[in-house]
Protein backbone atom coordinates (compact mmCIF):
# COMPACT_ATOMS: atom_id res chain seq x y z
CA UNK A 1 0.00 0.00 0.00
CA UNK A 2 1.64 3.47 -1.09
CA UNK A 3 1.28 5.73 1.89
CA UNK A 4 3.07 8.53 0.17
CA UNK A 5 0.29 9.05 -1.79
CA UNK A 6 -2.88 10.93 0.00
CA UNK A 7 -5.08 9.11 2.34
CA UNK A 8 -7.31 6.73 0.32
CA UNK A 9 -10.97 8.29 -0.56
CA UNK A 10 -12.16 4.63 -0.23
CA UNK A 11 -10.86 4.52 4.05
CA UNK A 12 -12.60 7.75 4.24
CA UNK A 13 -15.87 6.71 3.43
CA UNK A 14 -16.63 4.88 6.48
CA UNK A 15 -19.31 2.47 7.38
CA UNK A 16 -21.42 2.41 10.10
CA UNK A 17 -21.09 5.12 13.26
CA UNK A 18 -18.04 6.52 12.31
CA UNK A 19 -18.67 7.41 8.68
CA UNK A 20 -22.19 9.13 9.88
CA UNK A 21 -19.93 10.78 12.70
CA UNK A 22 -17.47 11.97 10.42
CA UNK A 23 -19.93 13.60 7.68
CA UNK A 24 -21.30 15.67 10.26
CA UNK A 25 -17.94 16.61 11.53
CA UNK A 26 -17.21 17.45 7.87
CA UNK A 27 -20.68 19.12 6.81
CA UNK A 28 -19.85 21.70 9.60
CA UNK A 29 -16.12 22.19 9.49
CA UNK A 30 -14.64 26.04 8.65
CA UNK A 31 -11.82 23.84 7.05
CA UNK A 32 -12.74 20.83 5.95
CA UNK A 33 -10.41 18.33 7.15
CA UNK A 34 -11.65 14.50 6.20
CA UNK A 35 -8.59 12.69 7.46
CA UNK A 36 -8.86 14.29 11.01
CA UNK A 37 -12.82 13.75 11.35
CA UNK A 38 -12.31 10.25 10.80
CA UNK A 39 -9.98 10.08 13.39
CA UNK A 40 -12.12 12.10 15.91
CA UNK A 41 -15.09 10.17 14.93
CA UNK A 42 -13.73 6.46 15.13
CA UNK A 43 -12.67 7.73 19.40
CA UNK A 44 -16.36 9.26 19.28
CA UNK A 45 -18.26 5.85 18.24
CA UNK A 46 -15.85 4.31 20.67
CA UNK A 47 -17.65 6.39 23.58
CA UNK A 48 -20.75 5.77 22.64
CA UNK A 49 -19.99 2.23 22.37
CA UNK A 50 -18.20 1.78 25.67
CA UNK A 51 -19.59 -1.10 27.66
CA UNK A 52 -21.99 -2.31 25.16
CA UNK A 53 -20.31 -4.58 23.03
CA UNK A 54 -16.53 -6.44 22.42
CA UNK A 55 -15.28 -8.83 20.74
CA UNK A 56 -14.82 -12.91 21.37
CA UNK A 57 -11.68 -12.24 22.46
CA UNK A 58 -12.62 -9.47 25.07
CA UNK A 59 -11.21 -6.62 22.92
CA UNK A 60 -13.43 -2.94 23.90
CA UNK A 61 -14.19 0.12 22.00
CA UNK A 62 -11.15 2.32 23.43
CA UNK A 63 -8.73 3.99 21.27
CA UNK A 64 -5.88 6.01 21.05
CA UNK A 65 -5.64 8.73 17.91
CA UNK A 66 -3.33 10.60 16.72
CA UNK A 67 -4.33 13.61 14.32
CA UNK A 68 -1.02 15.56 12.81
CA UNK A 69 -1.80 18.55 10.76
CA UNK A 70 0.56 21.98 10.51
CA UNK A 71 -1.18 24.87 12.28
CA UNK A 72 -4.05 26.78 11.50
CA UNK A 73 -5.57 24.23 8.89
CA UNK A 74 -8.34 22.62 10.82
CA UNK A 75 -7.93 20.57 13.94
CA UNK A 76 -10.13 22.57 16.38
CA UNK A 77 -13.47 21.71 13.25
CA UNK A 78 -13.84 18.19 15.08
CA UNK A 79 -13.26 18.74 18.41
CA UNK A 80 -16.16 21.30 18.06
CA UNK A 81 -18.91 19.51 16.26
CA UNK A 82 -18.13 16.49 18.93
CA UNK A 83 -18.78 18.64 21.65
CA UNK A 84 -22.11 20.23 19.66
CA UNK A 85 -23.36 16.41 18.92
CA UNK A 86 -22.50 15.15 22.69
CA UNK A 87 -24.71 17.68 23.95
CA UNK A 88 -27.54 16.85 22.11
CA UNK A 89 -27.70 13.41 22.97
CA UNK A 90 -26.76 13.97 26.68
CA UNK A 91 -23.75 12.79 26.40
CA UNK A 92 -21.64 15.34 27.70
CA UNK A 93 -21.13 13.84 31.31
CA UNK A 94 -18.73 11.24 29.40
CA UNK A 95 -16.23 14.17 28.32
CA UNK A 96 -13.29 14.69 30.17
CA UNK A 97 -11.38 18.28 30.67
CA UNK A 98 -7.46 18.55 30.13
CA UNK A 99 -5.22 16.45 31.66
CA UNK A 100 -3.78 17.78 34.60
CA UNK A 101 -2.55 15.06 36.27
CA UNK A 102 -2.88 11.37 36.49
CA UNK A 103 -5.10 11.57 39.11
CA UNK A 104 -7.54 13.72 37.77
CA UNK A 105 -8.22 11.37 34.50
CA UNK A 106 -8.86 8.37 37.32
CA UNK A 107 -11.61 10.79 39.17
CA UNK A 108 -13.05 11.52 35.94
CA UNK A 109 -13.18 7.28 34.78
CA UNK A 110 -14.32 6.72 38.14
CA UNK A 111 -17.74 9.78 38.14
CA UNK A 112 -18.74 8.03 34.75
CA UNK A 113 -18.74 4.23 35.38
CA UNK A 114 -15.62 4.13 33.91
CA UNK A 115 -16.45 5.93 30.76
CA UNK A 116 -14.11 8.65 29.45
CA UNK A 117 -13.85 10.99 26.46
CA UNK A 118 -10.75 13.51 26.33
CA UNK A 119 -9.98 15.11 23.13
CA UNK A 120 -6.72 17.07 23.76
CA UNK A 121 -4.95 19.69 21.66
CA UNK A 122 -1.35 19.53 20.89
CA UNK A 123 -0.56 16.50 22.43
CA UNK A 124 2.84 16.92 21.77
CA UNK A 125 3.26 18.69 24.67
CA UNK A 126 2.05 15.61 27.03
CA UNK A 127 4.43 13.55 24.79
CA UNK A 128 7.34 15.64 25.49
CA UNK A 129 6.72 15.66 29.33
CA UNK A 130 6.67 11.70 29.42
CA UNK A 131 10.26 11.56 28.25
CA UNK A 132 11.46 14.66 29.89
CA UNK A 133 13.26 14.21 32.81
CA UNK A 134 13.00 17.91 33.92
CA UNK A 135 9.46 17.67 33.99
CA UNK A 136 7.11 17.03 36.89
CA UNK A 137 6.46 13.63 38.71
CA UNK A 138 2.88 14.21 38.04
CA UNK A 139 3.00 15.39 34.02
CA UNK A 140 5.07 12.24 33.44
CA UNK A 141 2.94 9.86 35.15
CA UNK A 142 -0.18 11.42 32.77
CA UNK A 143 0.73 9.16 29.37
CA UNK A 144 1.85 5.97 31.65
CA UNK A 145 -1.43 5.92 33.18
CA UNK A 146 -3.05 6.58 29.54
CA UNK A 147 -1.26 3.55 28.55
CA UNK A 148 -1.62 1.42 31.51
CA UNK A 149 -6.19 2.29 30.97
CA UNK A 150 -5.56 1.39 27.17
CA UNK A 151 -4.28 -2.37 28.40
CA UNK A 152 -7.38 -2.62 31.25
CA UNK A 153 -10.07 -2.11 28.65
CA UNK A 154 -11.05 -5.72 29.17
CA UNK A 155 -10.55 -5.68 32.98
CA UNK A 156 -9.83 -3.94 36.35
CA UNK A 157 -7.35 -1.26 36.61
CA UNK A 158 -6.40 -1.14 40.15
CA UNK A 159 -5.91 2.30 41.77
CA UNK A 160 -2.85 3.29 43.87
CA UNK A 161 -2.34 1.98 47.44
CA UNK A 162 -0.78 3.99 49.83
CA UNK A 163 0.91 2.26 53.02
CA UNK A 164 -1.54 4.65 55.12
CA UNK A 165 -4.87 2.83 55.32
CA UNK A 166 -6.58 6.33 56.59
CA UNK A 167 -5.34 8.12 53.69
CA UNK A 168 -7.25 11.21 52.41
CA UNK A 169 -6.40 9.35 49.12
CA UNK A 170 -7.88 6.06 49.06
CA UNK A 171 -7.32 3.62 46.47
CA UNK A 172 -10.49 3.17 44.00
CA UNK A 173 -10.21 0.74 41.25
CA UNK A 174 -12.32 0.98 37.93
CA UNK A 175 -13.52 -2.10 36.44
CA UNK A 176 -13.06 -2.35 32.34
CA UNK A 177 -12.21 1.15 31.80
CA UNK A 178 -12.85 2.74 28.18
CA UNK A 179 -10.98 5.82 27.83
CA UNK A 180 -10.97 7.23 24.11
CA UNK A 181 -7.90 9.80 23.56
CA UNK A 182 -8.14 12.22 20.24
CA UNK A 183 -5.44 14.38 20.61
CA UNK A 184 -3.95 16.67 17.43
CA UNK A 185 -0.66 18.40 17.46
CA UNK A 186 1.67 19.94 14.68
CA UNK A 187 4.54 17.51 12.99
CA UNK A 188 6.91 18.95 14.62
CA UNK A 189 6.05 18.89 18.01
CA UNK A 190 5.35 15.04 17.70
CA UNK A 191 8.13 13.80 16.02
CA UNK A 192 10.47 15.93 17.99
CA UNK A 193 8.89 14.06 21.76
CA UNK A 194 9.55 10.26 20.62
CA UNK A 195 12.74 8.78 20.24
CA UNK A 196 12.63 4.97 19.30
CA UNK A 197 12.12 3.86 22.81
CA UNK A 198 8.77 4.35 22.25
CA UNK A 199 8.28 2.02 19.61
CA UNK A 200 10.09 -0.56 21.33
CA UNK A 201 7.95 -0.67 24.49
CA UNK A 202 4.90 -0.17 22.53
CA UNK A 203 4.05 3.57 22.97
CA UNK A 204 3.08 4.68 19.21
CA UNK A 205 1.90 0.52 18.29
CA UNK A 206 -1.26 1.66 20.72
CA UNK A 207 -2.11 5.14 18.47
CA UNK A 208 -3.39 4.88 15.37
CA UNK A 209 -2.04 7.96 13.56
CA UNK A 210 -4.24 10.11 11.51
CA UNK A 211 -1.93 12.24 9.29
CA UNK A 212 -3.16 15.14 7.04
CA UNK A 213 -0.86 16.76 4.17
CA UNK A 214 -3.65 19.09 3.07
CA UNK A 215 -2.05 22.70 4.72
CA UNK A 216 -4.33 24.90 3.12
CA UNK A 217 -8.49 23.43 2.96
CA UNK A 218 -10.63 25.52 1.29
CA UNK A 219 -12.86 27.82 3.40
CA UNK A 220 -16.49 26.37 3.38
CA UNK A 221 -19.30 28.51 4.20
CA UNK A 222 -20.04 28.13 8.22
CA UNK A 223 -23.46 27.66 10.04
CA UNK A 224 -24.36 25.74 12.81
CA UNK A 225 -26.11 22.46 11.68
CA UNK A 226 -27.58 20.62 13.96
CA UNK A 227 -26.84 16.97 14.23
CA UNK A 228 -28.90 14.98 11.57
CA UNK A 229 -31.98 13.17 13.35
CA UNK A 230 -31.03 9.60 11.67
CA UNK A 231 -27.57 10.46 13.69
CA UNK A 232 -29.38 11.17 16.81
CA UNK A 233 -31.72 7.95 16.50
CA UNK A 234 -28.83 5.58 16.06
CA UNK A 235 -26.94 7.33 19.41
CA UNK A 236 -30.03 6.61 21.50
CA UNK A 237 -30.56 3.17 20.08
CA UNK A 238 -27.33 2.19 20.96
CA UNK A 239 -26.85 3.93 24.78
CA UNK A 240 -30.29 1.98 25.09
CA UNK A 241 -28.43 -1.29 24.70
CA UNK A 242 -28.14 -3.32 28.20
CA UNK A 243 -24.59 -1.82 29.40
CA UNK A 244 -24.41 -2.89 33.23
CA UNK A 245 -25.64 -5.33 35.70
CA UNK A 246 -25.51 -5.40 39.35
CA UNK A 247 -25.32 -8.45 42.03
CA UNK A 248 -28.09 -8.49 44.50
CA UNK A 249 -29.27 -11.57 46.88
CA UNK A 250 -32.34 -11.11 48.48
CA UNK A 251 -32.97 -7.19 47.50
CA UNK A 252 -29.05 -6.57 49.43
CA UNK A 253 -26.73 -4.98 46.81
CA UNK A 254 -23.27 -6.54 46.41
CA UNK A 255 -21.40 -4.76 44.40
CA UNK A 256 -21.65 -1.50 41.75
CA UNK A 257 -23.16 -2.16 38.39
CA UNK A 258 -20.41 -4.40 36.70
CA UNK A 259 -20.42 -3.33 32.12
CA UNK A 260 -21.62 -6.79 30.41
CA UNK A 261 -21.24 -5.80 27.25
CA UNK A 262 -22.11 -7.88 24.33
CA UNK A 263 -19.94 -10.26 22.02
CA UNK A 264 -20.45 -8.98 18.70
CA UNK A 265 -19.73 -11.97 16.04
CA UNK A 266 -17.86 -12.13 12.63
CA UNK A 267 -19.68 -13.57 9.61
CA UNK A 268 -17.86 -16.16 7.95
CA UNK A 269 -16.35 -14.15 5.29
CA UNK A 270 -15.37 -11.59 7.78
CA UNK A 271 -13.45 -13.95 9.53
CA UNK A 272 -11.47 -15.04 6.23
CA UNK A 273 -10.57 -11.06 5.87
CA UNK A 274 -9.19 -10.80 9.41
CA UNK A 275 -7.41 -14.20 8.99
CA UNK A 276 -5.35 -12.89 5.51
CA UNK A 277 -4.61 -9.72 7.46
CA UNK A 278 -3.51 -11.57 10.70
CA UNK A 279 -0.84 -13.50 8.23
CA UNK A 280 0.22 -10.15 6.38
CA UNK A 281 0.94 -8.87 9.68
CA UNK A 282 2.93 -11.96 11.41
CA UNK A 283 4.73 -12.40 8.14
CA UNK A 284 6.21 -8.56 8.52
CA UNK A 285 6.53 -8.80 12.65
CA UNK A 286 8.64 -11.71 11.95
CA UNK A 287 10.27 -10.24 9.13
CA UNK A 288 11.35 -6.98 11.59
CA UNK A 289 12.57 -9.21 14.37
CA UNK A 290 14.86 -10.98 12.20
CA UNK A 291 16.13 -7.57 11.13
CA UNK A 292 16.87 -5.85 14.57
CA UNK A 293 14.31 -2.94 14.29
CA UNK A 294 11.99 -1.90 16.27
CA UNK A 295 9.02 -1.52 14.37
CA UNK A 296 7.87 -5.54 15.40
CA UNK A 297 5.21 -3.75 18.27
CA UNK A 298 2.94 -2.24 15.45
CA UNK A 299 2.42 -5.59 13.57
CA UNK A 300 1.86 -7.26 16.51
CA UNK A 301 -0.56 -4.90 17.33
CA UNK A 302 -2.64 -4.30 13.71
CA UNK A 303 -5.01 -7.11 13.93
CA UNK A 304 -5.83 -6.29 17.60
CA UNK A 305 -6.85 -2.36 15.70
CA UNK A 306 -8.92 -3.69 13.02
CA UNK A 307 -11.16 -5.87 15.62
CA UNK A 308 -11.66 -2.94 17.37
CA UNK A 309 -12.24 -0.35 14.43
CA UNK A 310 -14.66 -3.44 12.79
CA UNK A 311 -16.36 -2.88 15.80
CA UNK A 312 -17.61 0.39 15.81
CA UNK A 313 -18.66 0.41 12.08
CA UNK A 314 -20.51 -2.79 12.04
CA UNK A 315 -24.14 -1.90 11.27
CA UNK A 316 -25.93 -2.66 15.02
CA UNK A 317 -29.16 -2.93 14.13
CA UNK A 318 -27.87 -6.52 12.44
CA UNK A 319 -25.28 -7.52 15.64
CA UNK A 320 -22.63 -8.82 13.28
CA UNK A 321 -19.86 -7.96 11.80
CA UNK A 322 -19.74 -9.02 7.95
CA UNK A 323 -17.50 -8.28 5.02
CA UNK A 324 -17.98 -4.72 3.84
CA UNK A 325 -16.87 -3.84 7.20
CA UNK A 326 -13.90 -6.17 8.33
CA UNK A 327 -12.46 -5.08 4.80
CA UNK A 328 -12.60 -1.32 5.32
CA UNK A 329 -11.21 -1.92 8.96
CA UNK A 330 -8.78 -4.49 7.67
CA UNK A 331 -7.49 -1.88 5.09
CA UNK A 332 -7.68 1.10 7.43
CA UNK A 333 -5.57 -0.70 10.21
CA UNK A 334 -2.86 -1.64 7.64
CA UNK A 335 -2.73 1.98 6.42
CA UNK A 336 -2.07 3.32 9.49
CA UNK A 337 0.35 0.98 10.63
CA UNK A 338 2.10 2.20 7.51
CA UNK A 339 1.56 5.42 8.56
CA UNK A 340 3.35 4.96 11.46
CA UNK A 341 6.29 3.18 10.59
CA UNK A 342 6.84 5.67 8.32
CA UNK A 343 6.93 7.95 10.87
CA UNK A 344 9.18 6.29 12.60
CA UNK A 345 11.43 5.59 9.63
CA UNK A 346 11.48 9.20 8.69
CA UNK A 347 11.89 11.01 11.56
CA UNK A 348 12.32 9.42 15.22
CA UNK A 349 16.15 8.61 16.12
CA UNK A 350 18.45 8.28 19.28
CA UNK A 351 21.09 10.35 19.18
CA UNK A 352 21.52 14.12 18.53
CA UNK A 353 23.18 13.48 15.14
CA UNK A 354 20.69 11.15 13.53
CA UNK A 355 18.12 13.92 15.20
CA UNK A 356 19.71 16.58 13.01
CA UNK A 357 20.05 14.36 9.81
CA UNK A 358 16.93 13.51 9.76
CA UNK A 359 15.32 17.46 10.76
CA UNK A 360 16.78 18.68 7.88
CA UNK A 361 15.72 15.67 5.51
CA UNK A 362 12.17 16.58 7.33
CA UNK A 363 12.32 20.56 6.40
CA UNK A 364 13.30 19.96 2.52
CA UNK A 365 10.43 16.86 2.50
CA UNK A 366 7.55 18.95 4.16
CA UNK A 367 9.01 21.45 1.29
CA UNK A 368 8.46 19.72 -1.27
CA UNK A 369 5.38 17.84 -0.19
CA UNK A 370 3.59 21.52 0.43
CA UNK A 371 4.86 23.10 -2.87
CA UNK A 372 3.72 20.14 -5.32
CA UNK A 373 7.22 18.66 -4.82
CA UNK A 374 8.94 21.61 -6.09
CA UNK A 375 12.62 21.21 -5.28
CA UNK A 376 14.15 23.53 -1.87
CA UNK A 377 16.06 26.58 -2.90
CA UNK A 378 18.90 27.24 -0.96
CA UNK A 379 18.23 30.30 0.27
CA UNK A 380 15.11 29.01 2.05
CA UNK A 381 16.56 25.96 3.61
CA UNK A 382 19.29 28.36 5.20
CA UNK A 383 16.51 30.35 6.63
CA UNK A 384 14.16 27.14 8.43
CA UNK A 385 17.36 26.01 9.52
CA UNK A 386 19.50 28.77 10.54
CA UNK A 387 18.12 28.65 14.17
CA UNK A 388 19.59 24.95 14.56
CA UNK A 389 22.88 25.11 12.25
CA UNK A 390 25.43 26.81 11.47
CA UNK A 391 26.99 27.54 7.87
CA UNK A 392 30.04 24.76 8.74
CA UNK A 393 27.47 21.96 10.22
CA UNK A 394 24.69 22.48 7.33
CA UNK A 395 27.12 21.68 4.47
CA UNK A 396 28.59 18.40 6.21
CA UNK A 397 24.75 17.73 6.91
CA UNK A 398 23.85 18.18 3.06
CA UNK A 399 26.63 16.01 2.04
CA UNK A 400 26.05 13.16 4.41
CA UNK A 401 22.21 12.92 3.19
CA UNK A 402 23.15 13.33 -0.12
CA UNK A 403 25.68 10.53 0.09
CA UNK A 404 23.22 8.61 1.50
CA UNK A 405 20.68 9.34 -1.08
CA UNK A 406 18.62 10.56 1.40
CA UNK A 407 17.96 14.04 -1.09
CA UNK A 408 19.58 14.84 -4.29
CA UNK A 409 21.04 18.19 -4.50
CA UNK A 410 21.48 20.09 -8.12
CA UNK A 411 22.91 23.12 -8.79
CA UNK A 412 20.50 25.53 -10.89
CA UNK A 413 23.17 28.54 -11.67
CA UNK A 414 25.67 30.94 -10.37
CA UNK A 415 25.20 34.06 -7.55
CA UNK A 416 26.34 37.64 -8.85
CA UNK A 417 29.83 36.92 -6.87
CA UNK A 418 30.00 33.13 -8.69
CA UNK A 419 29.04 30.85 -6.17
CA UNK A 420 26.76 28.40 -6.83
CA UNK A 421 23.24 28.26 -6.04
CA UNK A 422 21.67 24.97 -5.38
CA UNK A 423 17.83 23.26 -4.75
CA UNK A 424 17.17 19.79 -3.05
CA UNK A 425 14.66 16.95 -3.57
CA UNK A 426 13.99 14.39 -0.37
CA UNK A 427 14.11 11.07 -0.78
CA UNK A 428 12.75 8.41 1.21
CA UNK A 429 14.35 8.43 4.38
CA UNK A 430 14.54 4.63 5.92
CA UNK A 431 16.59 2.37 7.78
CA UNK A 432 15.27 -0.43 7.08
Amino acid sequence: MDINNKFPEALLNAPGLPGQIASYINSTAIKRQPVLALGAAICAAGTIFAHRIRSDSNLRTNFLVLSIAESGCGKEGARQSIIQLFNKCELNNYMLGDFVSDSGILTGLRDNKGIGFAMIDEIGREIQALNNKRSNSHEQRIMTTVMKLFSQAGGTYRGKQYANVDSKFPRFDIEQPCLNVYGTTVPKRFYEALTSDEAIDGFLARWLVFKSDDIDPPLQEFSHIAPPDDLIKDIAEIQAMPAYEQLTVNGVVLSDPVPIPKIIPFSDTAKDILQNLTFVCNEKRKQEIKNGGVLAPIWARTREHAIKLALVAHPFEHGIIESVTMQWACDLALYLSNVSINAIRENISDNEHERTLRRVHSVIKRYNDNNHNKPMPNKKLIQATAKFLNVIDRGKVLFQLSEAGFIDIRETGKTYDGKPCYEFIANDYSTG
